[in-house]
């Protein structure tokens, strides 16, 4: 009167899961940057940490594909590590996290109509520059020195002052305050 009982897929095995890319590798302390994960194994995830802080919004797409949220995480590159049942994967300083930059001041902060004139913009959080922009002029090279210093060469503008904005993974500088004032004569 004994029997055996069966259960139907009653196990799962899980292999160990690789990431191969991150759709992009930097964005803000502030977290919030939309991100997605390819590799393989990824089905069953069970977290996603920046620097051992949990990412937020993770679904599995498929096994090859997360998407998920960034952290909030202090400036630096950290390990990105995500874990399913069958172990972990990590992408070591797979991600940097960038302050918000800070225009201290602009040295010389003026320069005839014609432009031409190096400057030197000093400040804080300034690696990564991805643009720099007099008023409605966006300049064309510039040089990070490190990151508290941007040199470049201003461009023409119209008589008056305008705005220089810095913008970096990190965001953008603030428009207020004179230290990023620049006066064209």
């Amino acid at each position: 009167m004994g029997g055996t009982a069966t259960k139907v897929n009653g196990f799962r095995h899980f292999a160990v899961p690789t990431v191969a890319s991150l759709s992009t590798q930097v964005g803000p302390i502030a977290g919030g940057t939309p991100l997605t994960i390819s590799g393989s194994n990824l089905d069953g995830v069970t977290s996603v940490t920046f620097g051992g802080a949990a990412a937020t919004s993770v679904v599995v797409v498929d096994d090859s594909t997360l998407t998920l949220v960034t952290p909030a995480r202090p400036i630096g590159s950290v390990d990105v590590v995500v874990t399913t049942p069958g172990g972990v994967a990590t992408a070591t300083n797979g991600f940097r996290f960038f302050g918000v930059p800070v225009v201290s001041s602009l040295s010389p902060s003026r320069a005839p109509l014609v432009g031409g004139v190096s400057v030197t913009i000093a400040g804080s959080n300034l690696d990564g520059v991805s643009r720099v922009s007099f008023g409605s002029t966006d300049v064309t090279s510039f040089s990070s020195v490190s990151d508290s210093a941007i040199v470049l060469v201003a461009p023409a503008g119209v008589a008056g002052t305008v705005d220089v904005v810095v913008v970096t993974p990190g965001g953008s500088s603030s428009v207020s305050g004179s230290a990023n004032d620049f006066t064209y004569w």
